[in-house]
């Protein structure tokens, strides 16, 4: 008993403060682990270690330590294998960092020392190249590929390309050009002479033009149209001359 309360010094010596005459070592022992235990401040270095991210400057190796010291404080009692893999996803985690994250993703790693080793080596990569002068220092981690990565990116945008040609249509030739022309003319003046047609049948407040100067215009203007195209009337296209129908 007096050898351990002579030997607290700082915070661990303000226990002493308050502590009965007859308090025995196991009582000072229980308010040292109250005080600086993990046993109920568990929680507490678990929500650190969920926060903890890499500072500026700060070296892989130092966050590798303070993740390891999180994830004892955290979980002292787990095994081996869960302690591995919570430590390998909170340093992965606290890189901060997405395309640093994604390549040690990539690597698989299956414990902490793994995932430190694959950051390390891509921040080797990294400085190699902005030494070389091949990167500069803003570029970021996306640009260090993978031979595998290109020659994937470049199949697909090849092939991309090749499926527009392959499925593009082939260009209409002159006579279909020219049958859907015809197509298109015979039906613009099919409508043209049955919207006129229904434009006759409707009541009209003004005064119609005499039959004759009416015959006569329309009979001018189709006979001299087809006087001077010398073609013959076409039952599809061309009004009846008594009841100005198509069709016959």
């Amino acid at each position: 008993m007096y050898h351990l309360c002579g030997s607290l010094e700082g915070a661990a010596g303000q226990v002493l403060e308050g502590l009965p005459a007859n308090a025995k070592m196991q009582d000072v022992a229980q308010l040292l682990q109250t005080r600086f235990g993990t046993k109920l401040q568990a929680e507490r270095f678990e929500a650190e270690l969920l926060g903890r991210r890499r500072q500026p400057d700060e070296t892989l190796q130092h966050l590798y330590r303070e993740i390891s010291r999180l994830v004892s404080l955290a979980h002292p009692s787990e095994g081996t294998d869960f302690t591995d893999h919570v430590g390998k996803e909170a340093f992965i985690r606290a890189l901060d960092n997405g395309p640093l994250q994604l390549k040690v993703l990539k690597g698989e790693p299956t414990d902490l020392e793994g995932a430190l080793n694959l950051a390390t080596k891509y921040e080797a990569y990294k400085s190699s190249l902005v030494s070389q002068g091949t990167l500069s220092k803003s570029s970021s981690y996306a640009a260090i590929l993978d031979d595998d990565d290109r020659s994937k990116r470049r199949s697909r945008a090849v092939h991309a390309v090749q499926g527009t040609s392959e499925d593009a249509e082939s260009p209409l030739s002159p006579s279909e050009v020219r049958d859907l022309l015809a197509q298109a003319t015979k039906g613009i003046a099919a409508l043209v002479v049955q919207s006129s047609g229904t434009d006759k049948d409707k009541p009209s407040t003004k005064k119609s033009p005499s039959p004759k100067k009416t015959s006569g215009a329309w009979s001018s203007r189709r006979g001299g149209s087809r006087r001077n195209s010398g073609r013959k009337q076409d039952p599809k296209v061309d009004p009846c001359h008594n009841c100005n129908e198509v069709g016959h």
